[in-house]
């Protein structure tokens, strides 16, 4: 009977190192994976070990989908606020192509007055014929 008190009071050590291992190697590949695609992100180290605990083994594909998962209401939003902005540039570009160029007097006299391009425009006065 001690026998079977010293095997039972054994396992459950030997479970919960098993766990830790199997969390650590998780860890491992987690930062790895993180140092290579996303090494700008320090946030999701935590929210990816907890999201994939349980797994075994998961590869670098699983990862970085539980990982685009994680980041999908913030990828939606940064790419609304990026897509409004450019629609914005667009409508102000539109608007300023649209509006007439006006001629430009550079001021030279070398020029015949009606080539002038802003003489071209002007109607000649009666009194000039």
């Amino acid at each position: 009977m001690e026998d079977k008190q010293i095997i039972q009071e054994s396992a459950p050590a030997a479970v919960v190192t098993d766990e830790r291992r199997e969390v650590n190697e998780l860890e491992d590949r987690v930062l790895q994976y993180l140092a290579t695609h996303h090494p700008e992100d320090e946030k999701a180290l935590t929210a990816l070990i907890d999201a994939l605990v349980g797994m075994r083994e998961p590869s670098e594909a699983v990862i970085d989908r539980v990982y685009k998962g994680l980041r999908y209401d913030v990828d939606v939003a940064a790419a609304r606020s990026e897509g409004f902005r450019d629609g914005r540039n667009a409508q102000i570009d539109e608007r300023l192509s649209a509006e007439p160029k006006l001629p430009r007097d550079d001021g030279g006299l070398e020029h015949e007055p009606d080539d002038l391009p802003l003489l071209r425009h002007i109607s000649k006065s009666v009194w000039d014929l």
